[in-house]
This record gives C-alpha cells, sequence and structure tokens, in this order.
C-alpha cells in the first residue's frame, strides 16, 4: 500500500525532516487493522488474533523495533502513533506515565485502549492510513511548542501545553523565537507550498536545537492560548505585511524582497506566568512544581540569577 502524498501526512513530512526528530519508522496500514483495533477487546486470545490477521504488519513492527534500537545505547522503548496521534490516553494500560513501549504486544495493546487516535484529523487522507513507530525520547512538557503559520510566516508561538505555568519562558522569549522562526525558514518552509498556512509542533532537546512533533493543517481547533479573534488579526496583518508572498513553480514559498530578513522580533510569543494547574503526566506528582522537578528548579534559578 502506497501512502498518499498529502503534505500533512506524516509519511510525507516525516522522512523529509528525519535529521530533526527522533529515528522513526513508517508503516501503511489498512482499514481492516484500524477495524480491528476497533472491534478487539483487551486479552490473550484477541492479541494471538491480532497477530495471525496481520502478520506482516507485526513482522513489520518487529524489524522496525531492531532499526531503532540500533546504535543508541540510552532508550530501548519506542512510542506508536497512528496517522500521527499518540495513544497517551491509555498510557495507563502499560502501568506508566507515558505510552512508551518494549514490544509489539504493547503497541497493540495502548493502541486499542487508545480513544484519541480514533479522532478526525483535520485533513483528508483519503484512507491513507500509517502506523508510526518512533523511538522513545523522554521530553520536558517545558520544551514543547506550537508555532502558528501564516503568509510564510511564524506570526505566533505559544507552549504546548497551556494547563501548566512556566514563569521562566516569557524570559526566554527571544531565544526561543528566534530558533523556531530560523526552523521554520531553513527546514519547513521549502518543503511544500501547504506549508505556508499550517501549525508546526516542535520542541528543544538538550542542546537546545529544534525537532520536530508534527506538522498540521491550520485550524481555529487548535489555538491553545490565541482566541480565534487575536489569530485572525494576526494572519490579517502577516498578509498585509508581505503582499509579494507567493509560490514558485516548485511550489516554494518565495517574496517580492528576496533579501529580506527572517526576525522573531513580530511574533507574538505566549506563555503561561503563574496559575495553579496539574503536573504534566510522565514527570513528579509533587507541588509545588520547581520542587518536585529537577529540571524545572534548575532553569527557574538560572533565570532568577541573570
Amino acid at each position: 500500500m502506497k501512502l498518499v502524498p498529502d503534505a500533512f501526512h506524516p509519511g510525507y513530512w516525516g522522512p523529509l525532516l528525519s535529521a530533526h526528530m527522533p529515528r522513526t519508522v513508517y508503516l501503511p496500514v489498512s482499514e481492516s487493522f484500524i477495524s480491528a483495533l476497533q472491534r478487539d477487546s483487551l486479552n490473550v486470545a484477541d492479541a494471538e488474533r491480532l497477530q495471525s490477521d496481520f502478520s506482516e504488519l507485526i513482522q513489520g513492527l518487529s524489524h522496525a523495533m531492531d532499526y531503532l534500537r540500533t546504535d543508541h545505547s540510552t532508550s530501548e522503548g519506542f512510542c506508536p502513533k497512528l496517522n500521527g496521534k499518540l495513544p497517551y490516553d491509555a498510557a495507563w494500560i502499560l502501568g506508566r506515565h507515558a505510552p512508551c513501549c518494549y514490544t509489539w504486544n504493547e503497541a497493540m495493546m495502548v493502541l486499542r485502549a487508545s480513544s484519541r487516535i480514533h479522532e478526525p484529523t483535520r485533513t483528508s487522507w483519503q484512507g491513507s492510513f500509517c502506523l508510526v513507530v518512533q523511538r522513545w525520547e523522554q521530553i520536558h512538557p517545558a520544551n514543547e511548542f506550537r508555532c502558528f503559520i501564516s503568509s510564510c510566516r511564524v506570526i505566533a508561538i505559544c507552549q504546548r501545553h497551556p494547563d501548566t505555568p512556566y514563569p521562566f519562558l516569557a524570559r526566554e522569549r527571544d531565544r526561543l523565537v528566534n530558533a523556531m522562526v530560523s526552523f521554520y525558514e531553513t527546514h519547513v518552509r521549502p518543503l511544500h507550498p501547504a506549508y505556508a498556512e499550517c501549525i508546526l509542533d516542535c520542541y528543544l532537546d538538550d542542546s537546545q536545537s529544534v525537532r520536530t512533533l508534527g506538522i498540521d493543517a491550520w485550524s481555529d481547533d487548535a489555538l491553545l492560548l490565541f482566541e480565534v479573534s487575536e489569530m485572525e488579526a494576526l494572519r490579517a496583518q502577516a498578509a498585509a505585511a508581505f503582499p509579494g508572498q507567493h509560490s514558485d513553480p516548485d511550489g516554494h514559498c518565495q517574496s517580492e524582497a528576496p533579501g529580506e530578513d527572517a526576525t522573531g522580533a513580530t511574533v507574538s510569543f505566549r506563555s503561561v506566568a503563574q496559575g495553579f494547574a496539574a503536573v504534566p503526566w510522565g514527570w513528579s506528582e509533587k507541588l509545588p512544581l520547581e520542587l518536585g522537578d529537577d529540571f524545572l528548579r534548575a532553569r527557574i534559578q538560572r533565570n532568577a540569577s541573570d
């Protein structure tokens, strides 16, 4: 089965951005497999039937697991995603705080227990389903961001977990914005004309390099810390500021001012500075947050001393 070359399909943008994301394997799956995930209950007999009916897929998953584990000594786990959707709502069935799997059976179990993976996507992939098998990396939620792109420009950025305050992000605004704007301009924008209007989820790794989590179509339901009216105004400002924006014959974004310098000065950046919120899943459950999380404690102390 060939993956449909939709710009927002993980099977399209994933291989193009493979140097900027964890090691990943893409396995096409059939509609019958999706139906089996929805139909089968969680017991040994059903797991055996799933292995029998989809032996080729299970074999592909086993090979993918072996590939992800090569040349990497710090992580043996992987996370399965169906069409880019991570089944974090079903991590409980693994007895862990995150959907990190170590066997194909665990992967099938967490996928079957998840309701999130069956939620409608923002784009139509014409029945092309993809099982994404990605090497597991522990990412602190404070390092995850959502970038909003319009008129081939990053117009807004916010933290990806709006229910948790990270007061130090506002002070790091310039560094964070410049890194993500540069990443989009250099690595994402040239790939497809659809990326002139899109949503980019990304994170900063330990070396502060920008890494890709996903690219999706624009949706007013995914604005997180922004109101629809605010984003409409930002998009209108971008369209007015770059009236010469267009796509070249290859579909790449171009400007009538080719020497224009990309800058994050006009990007709207929003984070949660204060308030009470639950500690993100996968991390310490102690409160206050900065006392129960070594990563946050060090970062807050570093900002306070600046």
